[in-house]
């Protein structure tokens, strides 16, 4: 389910998140690349066109997968079913990654020297912060802190749990292997590949189609751990999810009627929202 609590974070947030998605996501990429005027009234304007094509043609897709969402609630469910539904996310992603590789590929060919090592100083700092809150402690501690995580998403769509409930989500939680190693590991071999191609792009100027070719190499591999070129670090990775997927289906399964009904409550109010938004840009 947590999956899911990336689309919104309450059905008073939705409306306001979505309706500032380009602002932010302008600053987003400021934070990266540090935009000249220039690039920042050309993003601008396309990140709003971006957003003008989302919310006509994705959110009334996202309100039938929040639904079809609140109908697998009605019965128990299977590791199966969030495996399944992570790959509708992931699909979801690929659709909206896809729409805007073509404007990030005419970015590329104007970032110079310095915005890329702005790019790269930006890694460093959320890789040492990474570093910080998830590799520098002791295992208990980091297990205890996912603990406490997968419990507040789990709260967080299901309401408060008994202490009986929270005593099999903690020791289904502990069962779990710790791979933030192998998280970073991947991060940073991105990271470098991204660099690479981006500085590629910087001293050769290639084509727009060439370029494009370049950033869609580096889209696919961020898309899906299924797209990790490391054979035993996707198989890693592949153990990891199905681990998180059986640990998911094991709190839905055991939430009281109640709890269950909040649960769909939300995903019925948000797929709401969505459909309101969605009709908002007409």
């Amino acid at each position: 389910m947590a999956c899911i609590v990336a689309l919104a974070a309450g059905c008073s947030v939705v409306k306001l998140s979505y309706n500032n998605a380009d602002t932010l996501t302008l600053l987003w990429l400021n934070r990266y690349v540090d935009l000249d005027a220039g690039q920042e009234a050309w993003t601008k304007d396309r990140v709003r066109e971006f957003y003008v094509w989302h919310r006509a043609t994705q959110l009334p897709d996202y309100a039938q997968m929040l639904l079809r969402t609140r109908t697998l609630l009605q019965s128990p469910v299977t590791k199966a079913d969030m495996l399944a539904l992570n790959a509708e996310m992931a699909t979801r992603l690929d659709v909206a990654t896809t729409k805007a590789l073509p404007d990030l590929a005419t970015l590329a060919l104007q970032l110079s020297p310095e915005q890329i090592a702005h790019m790269e100083r930006k890694f460093e700092k959320n890789n040492a912060e990474f570093r910080k809150d998830f590799l520098d402690i002791d295992t208990e501690p980091r297990q205890e802190n996912r603990y406490k995580t997968v419990l507040w998403l789990a709260e967080f769509w299901f309401g408060r749990f008994s202490p009986e409930q929270e005593a099999v989500i903690k020791r289904a939680s502990y069962a779990r292997p710790l791979i933030n190693e192998l998280w970073l590991s991947e991060r940073l071999a991105r990271q470098r590949d991204l660099i690479v191609v981006l500085k590629r792009i910087q001293a050769e100027k290639p084509s727009p189609n060439a370029t494009l070719a370049l950033l869609k190499d580096q889209a696919v591999r961020a898309t899906g751990i299924a797209n990790i070129p490391n054979a035993a670090t996707r198989a890693e990775a592949e153990a990891a999810a199905a681990h998180a997927a059986q640990l998911a289906a094991a709190i839905v399964n055991l939430t009281t009627p109640e709890q269950r009904q909040r649960a769909m409550d939300k995903l019925q109010q948000w797929a709401d929202d969505f459909v309101a938004l969605s009709l908002e840009g007409r």
